[in-house]
């Protein structure tokens, strides 16, 4: 089956031709003849081309070439009977049917008497654009055919045409058009594309990005939540990969109501991020990776009962975890993101008032963070 390449390379090769049309079409408006060309459609019914609009279009195509009208005919007359006819188009589909989507078409060219065909596969294209690849592809084919005009030893043509009009046919044969040898085939072939280019990698983002957010923590198994703020810095580690380092600290309190009284916690950290990152130059980004986490925290004991003796201590802490951070760009600058965090407390905290664990800092911890960064 024929790729859908004919047809767009038809479309791409008939750009420049149609460009020279409309410095040489007056030229040809010159002749007082009409100029037609007729198309013979499909002779079954139940095929899926749009003749009307591709009619329709040729029409558009062509006025740049003075063909004044394009109609469409069950059977052509002769040359006599039509003496402004140029050429007479066939089109065929084998099988007739609607699903169908190589359309074979002929040109009979009365200027030239050649006879030249070419099938043009529209299946890889949407319906929409299946009209106008067609157009510009049979026009394409009748300009070929006027190449025997253009030859070192050219021919006469077989139809009488004004000294204006036979200049013309020659300009337009003479652009853009295959070499002597394959204008005399019958069977016109276009010159295959170049490879397609891989897809693009995710591009490397370059830019430093400076963060400010608020952060929520939690420790679930001791019931402790720590609200606080957090400040970060990301900056890419390879130009070739998509990965990024982020640097964050953070400072965050809490107050936790047990059953001796009130403990409050704090924790002060810095924390360490390996990100793999989307493609930078969307809307959206979303960054994944692992984070590891040291800090000091501490504990603050006020028992109910005075006689009771409160709790005043700290002690280095540490945590892993993976987090997986989304932002929407809203500026060439800023964003906003949100980004979730789960992880374990590989060095705790455990806070005890008069000897008795009331609460601290282990266990599996869950944090958010809320926040807007910047790029410089």
């Amino acid at each position: 089956m024929p790729s859908a390449a004919p047809a767009a390379r038809a479309v791409m090769a008939a750009l420049p031709l149609a460009a020279l049309a409309g410095t040489t079409g007056s030229v040809l408006a010159q002749d007082a003849r009409p100029v037609q060309v007729l198309v013979v459609p499909p002779e079954c019914e139940g095929h899926g081309v749009d003749l009307d609009e591709t009619v329709r279009l040729m029409r558009i195509e062509l006025r740049g070439d003075s063909v004044e009208h394009v109609e469409v005919v069950v059977a052509p007359l002769t040359e006599e009977e039509q003496p402004g006819r140029i050429a007479a188009i066939h089109l065929r589909i084998d099988p007739c049917a609607a699903d169908t989507t190589a359309v074979e078409a002929i040109v009979e060219d009365a200027v030239t008497r050649k006879r030249v065909r070419r099938t043009l596969e529209l299946g890889g294209l949407p319906r929409g654009v299946r009209p106008r690849a067609l157009a510009l592809g049979i026009a394409e084919l009748l300009r070929a055919s006027w190449a025997e005009l253009a030859r070192v030893d050219p021919l006469e043509p077989a139809v009488p045409v004004s000294e204006a009009t036979r200049r013309w046919l020659v300009a337009q044969a003479r652009v853009g058009l295959p070499t002597p040898a394959s204008e005399r085939s019958t069977d016109l072939a276009l010159p295959q594309p170049a490879p397609a280019a891989p897809p693009p990698a995710v591009p490397p983002d370059p830019s430093i990005r400076v963060a400010l957010a608020a952060a929520l923590r939690a420790f679930p198994a001791d019931g402790t939540a720590l609200f606080g703020a957090r400040a970060g810095l990301s900056l890419p580690l390879l130009a070739a990969l998509p990965l990024r380092v982020r640097i964050d600290a953070s400072y965050e309190r809490g107050l936790v109501r047990v059953t001796l009284g009130d403990v409050r916690v704090g924790l002060a950290a810095a924390a360490l991020a390996l990100d793999a990152s989307t493609d930078p130059t969307q809307p959206f980004v979303l960054e994944l990776g692992p984070r590891i986490e040291v800090g000091y925290g501490w504990a603050e004991g006020t028992p109910d009962d005075p006689t009771d003796r409160g709790l005043d201590g700290g002690r280095l802490v540490a945590f892993s975890s993976g987090h997986a951070l989304l932002a929407g760009r809203f500026s060439d600058r800023w964003a906003a993101f949100l980004d979730l965090e789960i992880g374990h407390t590989v060095v705790g905290l455990d806070a005890t008032v008069d000897g008795r664990s009331t609460t601290g800092i282990a266990g599996p911890t869950i944090a958010a963070q809320l926040g807007l960064r910047w790029a410089p």
